[in-house]
């Protein structure tokens, strides 16, 4: 079993009493959170312990935070905040798994609710090991909620996400909670594992060729049996699980910039690209892509910014303001290039336009 995720600066850094609930809790509980990888005969992108969770802690230590200052003793989290994101981290997708909803639409409310009966639960590892307070738990199920918008009518936009009401600062046993800077930090991460890191095993690589060709099969069918229509109304989102995982070949590395801590890089995985136009690809299909991945970030970047990385201390825990792709390709270059001033003929603002100029090529 991989232990590596106990080396993590953010993991690490916690003092042995919290890692070593913190531990405990992630063997009683990895084995369900990547219970979801294959649902029946439709593919859904990893949410795993392994890959994705291990993604999100690298990233938040490696990407986001400035360590000299969210690890200072006087100046940083405190010892109980960090415990708290690092388990928000954990049970985040927790909703998806096999046994419970696995609508992708309110998955983060299911998987909230999931920790409120796991807390309840006097058997349960998280009510036997976590030492949580009732108000650590609220604060810990806040931040799950918002780290995806929910899509429920009866939630309004202006409370929804990063803006719900019930991201609050929270009386922790000692000191307090700031949920809404950690829900921006777990968002953020959440968004940006993107490369091909969160691929996972060959073999799961080829399981999701292999659905893909019955699906298309039945897909191109004129007329199908109840048994197939069954099916392809079970497969829903498969093809847009999958279109999102042959996204993410497209990116090498998620990195901040050596030379200027503001700016997170989108490295563009050469290689793969060529293959692919190798097989009669375009620069332009690919290009359309990768602004897609560029725009959705930068999004949740700036939403993070606004309400998220606030106040004298906040502001500085987590410096990136601005997001760049880097590729060696110079056709890619241009197309890129045109695929955002097309995106830029839409009604934006100044301040939109604005961070289009900045994508760096």
């Amino acid at each position: 079993m991989n232990e590596e995720y106990k080396q993590i600066e953010c993991i690490s850094k916690m003092k042995k009493e919290y890692f070593d609930k913190f531990c405990t809790i992630v063997e009683g509980y990895r084995e369900k959170i990547s219970d979801n990888l294959v649902i029946g005969d439709s593919a859904f992108t990893l949410h795993d312990f392994d890959h994705h969770c291990f993604d999100i802690y690298k990233i938040i230590s490696e990407v986001l935070f400035d360590e000299e200052l969210v690890y200072s003793e006087k100046y940083g989290l405190s010892e109980r905040e960090l415990y708290i994101m690092n388990l928000a981290v954990l049970f985040h997708d927790i909703g998806m798994s096999n046994g419970l909803d696995r609508a992708r639409d309110n998955h983060s409310l299911n998987s909230a609710d999931y920790i409120d009966r796991q807390f309840k639960d006097s058997r349960s590892v998280l009510s036997q090991n976590s030492d949580l307070s009732a108000n650590e738990i609220k604060a810990l199920k806040a931040i799950i909620i918002a780290h995806s918008n929910l899509k429920d009518r009866s939630v309004q936009e202006s409370d929804n996400g990063l803006k719900s009401h019930k991201l609050q600062d929270y009386k922790a046993r000692l000191g307090i909670i700031r949920t809404r800077f950690l829900a921006g930090v777990l968002r953020l991460a959440d968004e940006l594992d993107v490369s091909v890191e969160r691929l996972g095993t060959g073999e799961l690589q080829q399981e999701l060729e292999e659905q893909e060709q019955k699906y298309n099969i039945i897909k191109n069918k004129q007329n199908c049996s109840e048994i197939e229509e069954k099916q392809m109304e079970e497969w829903k989102g498969f093809e847009k699980s999958l279109e999102f995982w042959h996204k993410l070949h497209l990116i090498s590395s998620v990195e901040r910039k050596e030379d200027d801590d503001k700016q997170i890089v989108l490295v563009v995985d050469d290689d793969y690209v060529q293959q692919k136009l190798d097989e009669s690809q375009t620069e332009t299909s690919i290009a359309r892509q990768l602004v897609e991945i560029y725009s959705k970030i930068n999004k949740e970047l700036k939403e993070a910014v606004e309400i998220s990385f606030t106040g004298k201390k906040l502001v500085n825990y987590v410096p990136i303001r601005e997001i760049v792709i880097t590729t060696e390709i110079e056709s890619l270059n241009k197309e890129i290039d045109k695929s955002l001033n097309v995106r830029s003929l839409e009604p934006v603002s100044l301040e939109d336009k604005e961070d289009k100029k900045k994508l760096i090529l």
